[in-house]
């Protein structure tokens, strides 16, 4: 016998039901699982002795293996009330029930009288069924081993190794069984499990003890059994109430075969190459998103493995193998190791001189785990939790077609704000009214009117001020409406507002549905405070264009070891959810971003991509005019000057500051130099001599 080939299944029917519905039960179970092949399964019953006759004429000994729950041992004698071997024999039974803990505590038999009932069964032919198991105080006393391995080395005492191919063993932790019992967690069944193996070793040898069926029982129900099935030292399932009905009983075997088989098989782990990893060429026109990652391990680790347990960690895998997983689970929907990368590149392990070694992996996760949302898709691309346990940054994503395609993007995008402001080439003026917050709507809407008169396009909120009480943000609109049509009937340029409507998720949408009302005609959000989808949503509902500011996005992408590269959090996303401004950090004010990582997030926000309009990207952070001529060389004219300070803190005012700002936008426009320019205008010259020039 290899119990390792099919699973072992029974039930103790104890002091209930009567011979005619045990024999009821039994062809009832027989008709229910006549399908599955008794060499992938041994069933057996055992019900009480006056049912067993009947019982075994009811069923095939083949499809149903009948058990008695107690026997003398003797074969025969002056035993009233006992019942021999030979009975049992005659009955048609073929394994005998040994040491139930209600044998053991209520009717107070001991290890010795187990033993001899072992020994009795294996000499009339029969399988003994040892039950072993603590109580509640033993296992209290942390002394819950020791106990079984004493009932297990006493009650097997004098079995012969190639005798145990005959017993099997029911672990019954007695705080488990009855109507009141607590189920044992499949971790600790599984160590006790692993406890009696090891004693049954050390009993009758490698091969012959670990050729003994050892199963669970205690408070077994649907909702464990799985679980308890797929621990490795489990061999099958000694079950109780829940398989005292004959359907309930099947329902549970066919929850569980195939996750024992899957065990057997090797579970999780076990799988064709391609089901793991893939070439990219082979995968890069597939419904998949390609991730690559930056990871740093220490020079012995096997990268590998590491990935690996990425792509299934992040999939459907966890830390253990799982029950359930099949091949066409796998082939669908599990993750893909597509390519690792020696940083620097070495071939050999000799030239790895430090103690740790960097890579850039490439994964690749099906779109149709996650489907066309943000939430899903990021908790697959950056979930990091116990089940990866690897510290990695994202740094490149390619995104399928089909994927983006499901995704609107920017409703206006650079063409719509252009339209919007009826300028069809300069870059775009934009202003944030200072201070950032504490302010009435009309004191706000005073420097709205200042700010408007020196030609701005938008003037927005600071990101700091959303909707308090002191400020609401549909009274702004208000205010700040009158304050714009002031000043556009004074220059006849027309100052667009950017109401900040940043809130509670549950409150975003009102907020910017109020605002539009009151007569908003664009609204802003933090992407990192609200999320992506809520941008989406907002974007897909509020019919004005949407500016995307970058607030609270730092440490998104500010770490080596984790977190994902900023073009995608400040560019791309921001673009894929419908932003059609979106406000980003340059390495000019102060921040330390890389030179490339502000050019890249540019390219992400206006590049072609797919069906997408650009959104515009708004340079943000110590904008002056001296800057002016360094931005339009980076970014070129389809950009907008996000200027704060050096429009509210101009030594003229506002309406000076803004005008300096156009003048040097201007003189960019047509390639004067900016301190020629300002030999012309005042407002020009007093910034540059306030704030500098810079490139």
């Amino acid at each position: 016998m290899d119990r390792r080939k099919k699973i072992y299944l029974g039930t103790n029917t104890k002091m209930y039901k009567t011979t005619a519905q045990t024999v009821a039960f039994l062809k009832r179970l027989n008709q229910l699982t006549k399908d599955i092949s008794r060499d992938r399964m041994e069933l057996f019953v055992i019900p009480s002795y006056p049912s067993l006759a009947a019982a075994r004429e009811s069923v095939p000994r083949q499809s149903v293996s009948l058990g008695a729950q107690n026997m003398a041992w003797e074969e025969e004698g002056q035993f009233t009330g006992e019942i021999s071997p030979l009975m049992l024999q005659e009955a048609g039974v073929d394994l005998v029930m040994v040491g139930h803990s209600e044998r053991r505590h209520v009717f107070r038999e001991t290890n010795e009288e187990e033993n001899k009932k072992v020994l009795c069964a294996l000499k009339a032919g029969l399988s003994p069924l040892l039950c072993v198991g603590e109580t509640a105080g033993e296992k209290g006393f942390e002394i819950a081993e020791e106990v079984i391995r004493t009932q297990l080395k006493i009650g097997l005492y004098g079995v012969m190794p190639c005798e145990a191919r005959k017993i099997r063993i029911a672990y019954e932790p007695v705080w488990a069984i009855g109507v009141n019992g607590v189920p044992a967690s499949k971790e600790y069944a599984d160590q006790i499990h692993t406890v009696i193996r090891r004693t049954l070793t050390e009993l009758f040898g490698a091969e012959a003890g670990g050729d003994v069926p050892v199963l669970y029982g205690g408070s077994v129900n649907p909702q464990n059994a799985e679980e308890l099935i797929w621990m490795p030292g489990i061999d099958g399932l000694f079950i109780g109430r829940s398989a005292w009905d004959a359907d309930n009983f099947n329902a549970v075997i066919r929850k569980v075969l195939p996750v024992f088989e899957e065990k057997r098989a090797g579970g999780g782990c076990r799988m064709k190459p391609s089901q793991l990893y893939a070439l990219n060429e082979s995968i890069r026109d597939l419904d998949y998103v390609l991730a690559a990652y930056y990871l740093e391990l220490p020079k012995e680790a096997d990268v590998v493995e590491k990935a690996a347990g990425m792509a299934m960690g992040q999939t459907i895998g966890t830390w253990v193998p799982v029950p359930g997983i099949t091949d066409e689970m796998r082939e669908k929907h599990m993750g893909k190791v597509v390519n690792i990368i020696d940083l620097p590149p070495c071939d050999l392990s000799t030239q790895v001189q430090t103690e740790t070694a960097a890579y850039l992996i490439q994964l690749a996760y099906p779109v149709s785990n996650f489907g066309a949302q943000f939430p899903q898709m990021l908790v697959t691309l950056l979930g990091n939790d116990a089940s990866t346990s690897a510290q990695v940054k994202l740094v490149d994503l390619q995104l399928p077609r089909s994927f983006v395609g499901e995704f609107r993007g920017p409703r206006f995008g650079i063409e719509g704000l252009r339209r919007l402001t009826g300028e069809p080439e300069r870059p775009l003026l934009l202003n944030m009214i200072k201070p950032c917050t504490g302010f009435t709507p009309d004191v706000g809407a005073k420097i709205f009117y200042e700010t408007a008169l020196g030609g701005v396009d938008f003037i927005k909120d600071d990101e700091l001020l959303g909707n308090p009480e002191f400020c609401p943000a549909a009274q702004r609109v208000k205010a700040y409406g009158k304050a714009s049509d002031a000043a556009y009937e004074k220059t006849g340029h027309r100052a667009i507002y950017i109401c900040n409507v940043t809130d509670r998720a549950d409150r975003v949408l009102d907020n910017a549905k109020r605002c539009v009302e009151a007569g908003a005609k664009a609204v802003m959000v933090s992407y990192a405070a609200v999320g992506y989808s809520v941008v989406r949503a907002l974007s897909e509902s509020v019919g004005v264009p949407v500016l995307a500011h970058y607030a609270g996005s730092g440490p998104l992408f500010e770490g080596v070891a984790s977190g994902l590269s900023s073009p995608f959090v400040t560019g791309l996303f921001p673009r894929m959810a419908g932003a059609d401004l979106i406000m980003m950090n340059t390495p000019y004010g102060g921040y330390p971003l890389k030179y490339q990582k502000y050019i890249q997030a540019a390219h992400q926000m206006s590049l072609p991509y797919y069906h997408l309009k650009p959104s515009m990207p708004i340079a943000g952070g110590g904008v002056h005019p001296g800057i002016v001529e360094r931005y339009v060389k980076d970014l070129g004219t389809d950009m907008i000057l996000g200027a704060g300070g050096s429009v509210q803190g101009h030594p003229m005012g506002a309406a000076a500051g803004a005008r300096a700002m156009r003048q040097a936008i201007d003189a960019a426009m047509a390639r004067v130099p900016v301190e020629n320019a300002a030999r012309e205008h005042e407002e020009l010259r007093a910034a540059l001599e306030r704030f500098g020039r810079d490139g």
